[in-house]
């Protein structure tokens, strides 16, 4: 989430994507998990990460 994280700061949103997706595809609870849905709803849809 981490390297997810990075690239959706630095610009790099569809870099990210891919990440987020196996991130939470891996089964990341609690509030971490929480923090990665927020991150990939504020995406627009060409970078849907379902």
């Amino acid at each position: 989430m981490r390297a997810a994280s990075a690239n959706d700061a630095t610009g790099r949103g569809e870099e990210a994507v891919p990440l987020s997706r196996t991130t939470l595809e891996s089964g990341l609870t609690g509030e971490r998990r929480r923090r990665a849905v927020v991150q990939r709803a504020g995406r627009p849809p060409s970078w849907s990460w379902r």
